[in-house]
């Protein structure tokens, strides 16, 4: 009965070993995987300080996966003419980023374009 006691606890002991071991392995692979970025929130601003307008679109940018590159593009669209700036930057697992983009095109601000905002991981060949 006395061995039995002690098997048991070395088979408790181990299965707790092992657990610890492969949920340590699954964190630290969420932790190494790749950025999972997305938009969270947009704003446009016309400036006519400068003289012609200029528009502003702020971005938010969230990451909700692991660290590593992303890719932000922001497109103005108005008719058959489109206007489009990318900005890649390094974002940190679980961090938020603030981007503008400055359209600065003389007829842009009369065309009254529409905003399209996209964002994806930033992967090397």
């Amino acid at each position: 009965m006395q061995i039995f006691k002690v098997y048991f606890k070395l088979l408790i002991l181990l299965t707790v070993v092992i657990g610890m071991f492969f949920g340590l392995q699954f964190l630290s692979e969420r932790r190494r995987g790749a950025p999972v970025p997305m938009i969270a929130s947009t704003s446009i601003t016309t400036i006519t300080e400068t003289g012609a307008p200029v528009i502003r679109a702020n971005v938010e940018v969230r990451n909700n996966g692991g660290k590593g590159y992303v890719v932000v593009t922001a497109k103005a669209t108005a008719g058959s003419e489109t206007w489009e700036k990318t900005i890649d930057l390094f974002m940190r697992q679980r961090t938020t980023h603030i981007l503008q983009f400055f359209f600065d095109d003389p007829d842009i601000a009369d065309k009254n374009p529409e905003f399209d905002f996209h964002t994806h991981p930033f992967f090397r060949n």
